[in-house]
C-alpha cells in the first residue's frame, strides 16, 4: 500500500470506533513506556523496528512522541512513520479484534457475572473478538465440547495489556504463588481490580488521564487443568480464586476499563509525553 491508501484505512478504521482504537494506542504507548524504562521490548512492534531478537526502542519511543490525538489525524496527515506505525496497529493488527460494547448492549455483559450494584461499573467495556478459524478459539471450543465454561476476571497492570491481547494469558502465569503454576482468576471483581491500578493514560488518550483494566475471561472447567475452592475437603485455592494451567482452556472475551480524569491536565505527565 502506498501512504494515501494506509491514511485512508487508518481514517476510516478510527471513524468506525474510535474509542478502541484510541485504547489500542494507550495500552501501546503505556507497554512502550513501562518497557523502556526497564531496559525491555515491547512486543509486538511493527517489524521495522525490530533488530535480531530485540526492538529499537529509541526509534519506537520517537515515533510515539509524534503522534497527534486520534480527532486530529484525519484533518492534518501525520508523518510517513506515524502513518506506517498506525497502520500497523489499527489497520493490520486486526487479530483479535477490539470492539466497543455500546451503552444499551452493557447488561448483556453484566449478567454474565451477576452483576452485583455495589461493584464498581466501569466507564467502557470492550468485547475481544476472536476469529472463529484461529487454531487457539478452535482448540478452546473442542475443549468446551466436552467440558463446561465459565466466567471469572483477571486484573493485570495496564502495560500489560498489550501483550495480552495479541498473544493472551500464558505469558502471565504466576509461578511464584503458593496455590501452584497458573493463571489467576476470581470471581469477584474487586479482588481483581486490586491487582489493576490506576496508571496514567496515553498523552492525548479521549479515555480520561488516569485507567486501570480488568479482562472478563472465559474458561473451561477441565479436571486436569483448573483448581478451585472446595468446600467439601480441605482446600489450598481460597474462596473466590480459580487457578488454570493451560492457557488453551482460557479466553480474553471482554475487557472492563476504568477510566478517571484528572480536574485538570498536568504537563509531562507522561506516558510518550
Amino acid at each position: 500500500l502506498n501512504q494515501l491508501e494506509k491514511f485512508s484505512a487508518i481514517c476510516h478504521a478510527i471513524h468506525t470506533d474510535p474509542v478502541a482504537c484510541d485504547l489500542k494506542v494507550s495500552f501501546f504507548c503505556v507497554a512502550a513506556a513501562w518497557n523502556y524504562r526497564q531496559g525491555e521490548s515491547v512486543k509486538p512492534s511493527p517489524s521495522k523496528f525490530s533488530k535480531l531478537d530485540d526492538v529499537d526502542m529509541e526509534g519506537l519511543i520517537g515515533v510515539l512522541k509524534k503522534i497527534p490525538p486520534l480527532t486530529e489525524v484525519a484533518n492534518n496527515e501525520p508523518e510517513m512513520d506515524v502513518v506506517d506505525f498506525l497502520h500497523w496497529l489499527l489497520v493490520q493488527q486486526m487479530q483479535p479484534q477490539v470492539v466497543r460494547v455500546n451503552p444499551s448492549d452493557v447488561r448483556d455483559v453484566l449478567e454474565k457475572f451477576n452483576w452485583d450494584k455495589r461493584e464498581i461499573r466501569p466507564t467502557h467495556i470492550f468485547r475481544i473478538a476472536h476469529a472463529a478459524g484461529s487454531a487457539a478459539e478452535m482448540k478452546f471450543r473442542e475443549f468446551a465440547e466436552h467440558f463446561p465454561t465459565q466466567w471469572a476476571f483477571h486484573g493485570s497492570r495496564v502495560h500489560n495489556f498489550h501483550s495480552i491481547l495479541h498473544f493472551g494469558l500464558a505469558q502471565h502465569l504466576n509461578k511464584r504463588s503458593a496455590f501452584g503454576e497458573g493463571i489467576y482468576l476470581s470471581t469477584d471483581l474487586s479482588v481483581s481490580l486490586t491487582y489493576s491500578p490506576l496508571e496514567p493514560t496515553w498523552t492525548h488518550s479521549q479515555l480520561g488521564q488516569r485507567f486501570s483494566c480488568v479482562a472478563l475471561c472465559e474458561y473451561i472447567e477441565h479436571p486436569d487443568h483448573f483448581k478451585c475452592h472446595s468446600t467439601s475437603r480441605k482446600s489450598e485455592i481460597p474462596k473466590n480464586f480459580i487457578v488454570v494451567t493451560n492457557n488453551e482452556t482460557i479466553r480474553v472475551r471482554y475487557l472492563l476499563l476504568y477510566a478517571k480524569a484528572s480536574p485538570r491536565r498536568q504537563p509531562n505527565r507522561g506516558p510518550i509525553e
